[in-house]
């Protein structure tokens, strides 16, 4: 029996983007664990569930059938050539038999009224994950349930008082799609603000090693938000761990009028070498740029934002 591991509906400014995930085996509804040795458990376990490969499936969304096939990690992806502008009516079928929906997050994003939205990172943007650390990182998320995860209330703030202007919310990050119920239940513990995810594929455990992960990714996703928004503009948030800095002086260079400030989370108390010269090239690119940590005002950060032309 299969089931729906993950589905987001994001209404853009002319379609609909519906996205999933479909694993190939019976649905776990039971009572979520929340000690450290069980949530390891659960962790692991989801490097071992099973995706429904290369499958039809038939989607019935407001009574309207459409036929998608997932790909080899269980995803599909539909766009609907039209906005949906409320939570339509969902029904998936695999061999005439629905598909469970069991997520706890929310399935629908509607298009924001608003002209300015935001893209974020998850991970040291919002989440603390410890990602430059492999250490850290394994035990964070392994040994450290969802409600004692803790969050960047910097980011949390401007990001709730942006969509509280009618600004959308996509949250683009590295994290494999099998994080998505522990990603979630995060957002839900700590009442983070709503938006769709843009996850990477779902992977097998052995595949955790090998993983390659290139910027190329985030790029193309941020520029289909982008491509897909009509003219509004965007504030972006990531951090100095990865690749964020990088893709964003480029999204930046590409699309100047269409970014509005860029914030970068300060992920250490020193800035090496690297990291100087990617802020450097960033911040060259694009002067409304902020390298924040935890001593940046953000009420200052907020009458700033205020200032920018809605």
């Amino acid at each position: 029996m299969a089931y729906l591991w993950q589905i987001a509906i994001i209404a853009l400014e002319h379609k609909t983007l519906v996205s999933g995930v479909v694993l190939n085996e019976k649905a776990n509804t039971g009572q979520k664990r929340t000690g450290s040795i069980k949530n390891a458990i659960e962790v692991l376990g989801s490097y071992f569930k099973k995706p429904l490969k290369e499958k039809s499936v038939q989607a019935y969304i407001n009574k309207k059938e459409y036929k998608v096939t997932t790909n080899n990690k269980g995803a599909f992806k539909l766009e609907i050539p039209i906005q949906l502008i409320e939570a339509p009516t969902l029904q998936f079928l695999y061999h005439k038999e629905t598909l469970k929906i069991t997520q706890e997050y929310p399935v629908f994003f509607e298009y924001s009224k608003g002209s300015i939205s935001v893209i974020s990172d998850l991970d040291d943007t919002l989440i603390v994950s410890h990602t430059a650390n492999a250490i850290k990182r394994i035990k964070t998320l392994t040994l450290v349930p969802p409600n004692e995860r803790e969050y960047i209330k910097f980011t949390q703030l401007l990001i709730q008082k942006l969509k509280e202007r009618k600004g959308s919310v996509y949250y683009i990050s590295k994290s494999e799609s099998n994080l998505f119920e522990f990603i979630s239940r995060i957002f839900l513990n700590h009442d983070l603000p709503k938006g769709g995810f843009f996850l990477t594929p779902f992977i097998q455990f052995r595949e955790l090693l090998n993983r390659k992960k290139g910027k190329n990714y985030k790029l193309s996703s941020i520029e289909y938000v982008l491509k897909n928004s009509g003219n509004k503009k965007f504030v972006l948030f990531g951090d100095d761990t990865q690749k964020d800095m990088e893709i964003y002086r480029i999204i930046a260079e590409k699309y100047p009028k269409r970014i509005a400030k860029i914030y970068i989370r300060q992920t250490k108390s020193y800035i090496n070498k690297t990291k100087n010269k990617y802020w450097t090239q960033l911040k060259h690119t694009c002067e409304n740029a902020i390298y924040y940590n935890k001593y940046t005002n953000i009420h200052e950060e907020w009458e700033s934002l205020k200032n920018i032309n809605y």
